[in-house]
């Protein structure tokens, strides 16, 4: 079992296990990570790349199917396989079998977050894993504590062609409070600026946009299907006396731009470059709304519109009714991805 940038450092090769399971709790490291990985397997020959969610028990017989399958152009592909449930005895025991007889021109390469196993320990349980352990790459993304934050930050900005300076990857560590993914929004947003050093006396220029950086943090974090985090982010900035308007903007902005997009994802059509930059959806961004569109069902969308008109009206004291509650329950419920409705 190795970490993100321990499997990044070995993508100077010209070859890829057969097997990875990529799995964890801090979510901008793994999709880098799952980013290069399929890089690099399109530069060697894996020109096909087929992607899988698995939402239910029957989803996996799919999955198993297609890995069996030949491929029509008689080329090398990559699945990405989504898992966002527990893996049975079952699915386990059919995924050990893989390694015994692997199809030759597949990479299977397995994305879950830290539901599905809490921690190292338990992961090591599975014996699944194991055994992908002993001949692919199984991948633990572990939060990092604040000092890897840090140096996680100053290796971003070094790829990005920046300098981030130590006192300000302390600051801006602190600021994220952790959350890598807003962190690198900021570093993209200052490189599209045109900003080679990046020092404390910036971020001070830059404070006029903290509150937006804020608002964003809470965008992500329910970008990331993470509930805990994003009624973290709403508590505090409820308590630092953010207005509610400006978090129902950044909340609604969400709802509006997933609509806009989710048929595109149900008939597969892909984003254009310009639809990307008109949403903002860079950083990785665009990747991680497509698969969160892929489960949610557009109805879900319609209700969070209404929701989002309720709160305004809450707000405006147009409708009775307390806005920061009904705040919490649409964030949660959009971080859940509908499980509350």
């Amino acid at each position: 079992m190795m970490t993100p940038e321990q499997a990044l450092s070995r993508l100077s090769g010209h070859s890829l296990p057969a097997f990875i399971f990529c799995f964890g709790e801090e979510p901008q490291r793994l999709l880098d990570t799952v980013d290069a990985i399929v890089s690099l397997g399109a530069s060697l020959g894996y020109s096909e790349r087929d992607l899988f969610v698995i939402e239910s028990a029957a989803d996996w017989d799919d999955v198993f199917n297609a890995y069996q399958e030949q491929s029509l152009f008689s080329s090398q592909r990559v699945m990405l396989v989504q898992v966002n449930t527990k893996i049975s005895a079952a699915q386990s025991d059919q995924l050990q079998k893989l390694v015994i007889s692997p199809n030759p021109d597949v990479l299977l390469l397995l994305r879950a977050d830290d539901s599905l196993y809490k921690n190292e320990k338990d992961a090591r349980k599975a014996k699944w894993v194991e055994a992908w352990d002993s001949v692919g790459w199984v991948i633990n993304s572990k939060a990092l504590p604040l000092a890897g934050v840090q140096r996680w930050l100053q290796d971003q900005s070094r790829m990005l062609g920046m300098h981030l300076q130590s006192d300000a990857a302390d600051a801006l560590a602190h600021w994220s409070e952790g959350n890598l993914m807003s962190a690198k929004q900021s570093l993209l947003r200052w490189q599209l600026q045109g900003f080679k050093q990046i020092d404390v006396a910036l971020l001070a220029r830059d404070s006029q946009d903290w509150a937006r950086y804020d608002v964003f943090a809470l965008s992500s974090a329910i970008l990331a299907q993470n509930v805990r985090d994003s009624l973290r982010v709403l508590a505090r900035l409820q308590e630092e006396g953010k207005d509610a308007v400006l978090i129902l903007w950044a909340v609604s902005r969400e709802v509006r731009i997933w609509t806009a997009l989710i048929d595109d994802v149900k008939h597969k059509k892909p984003w254009s470059a310009q639809l990307i930059a008109i949403h903002q959806l860079w950083g990785g961004r665009d990747k991680i709304l497509w698969r969160l569109l892929e489960r949610i069902h557009p109805s879900y969308l319609q209700k969070w519109l209404a929701d989002c008109l309720t709160i305004d009206q809450e707000i405006k004291g147009q409708a009775t009714g307390d806005a920061w509650r009904s705040l919490r329950w649409l964030v949660a419920d959009m971080a859940s991805c509908g499980k509350l409705s």
